[in-house]
């Protein structure tokens, strides 16, 4: 239902003559799964869960890599994406400083918007396909590797956090 609705709510992009519409795609977590059947295997990025073992598999998606956390000595350790390296951020105290709003209403937060803002843009604009659909797991990313993704991340600087 949401890729009908992404493809009727809203206009198009203008086209080339004689071109087609890009698809519709899903935005989803790098390393996501959704299950087996077709529709749910092409709206996760290519694995060797999918590529060679089913030969209609086709990825119709925006896979974005995200920052995950980790418990240590000092708190919590926040590891930015293979895809955008930089520097562990640790977080001291327990989960309520990690789930902490002000963490996505902050800096943190905005930076993650904009990285995934940016990663929207280039995707639409590359015209591998119009998102018409968010694929979202919650904090704990079982199937992708039992990863524990940043909190802050998944709010995206919108401001109240989790427990508004």
């Amino acid at each position: 239902m949401a890729f009908r609705a992404a493809q009727t709510s809203r206009p198009a992009p203008p086209l080339r003559a004689g071109s087609d519409p890009p698809p519709a795609t899903v935005l989803a977590v790098d390393g996501g799964y959704h299950g087996d059947t077709l529709g749910a295997m092409d709206a996760t990025p290519p694995s060797i869960f999918n590529v060679g073992q089913t030969p209609w598999y086709a990825p119709r998606g925006l896979f974005v890599d995200p920052p995950t956390a980790g418990r240590g000595a000092r708190g919590w350790t926040v590891r930015p994406p293979p895809s955008a390296p930089g520097t562990d951020a640790v977080v001291e105290g327990g989960l309520d400083e990690l789930f902490d709003g002000s963490r996505a209403a902050g800096p943190v937060g905005r930076a993650y918007r904009a990285s995934i803002d940016a990663a929207i843009d280039a995707h639409e604009a590359s015209r591998a396909g119009r998102l018409g659909a968010l694929l979202f797991e919650p904090v704990l990313q079982g199937a992708g590797g039992m990863r524990f993704i940043d909190p802050a991340w998944q709010v995206g600087g919108e401001g109240e956090g989790w427990r508004g």
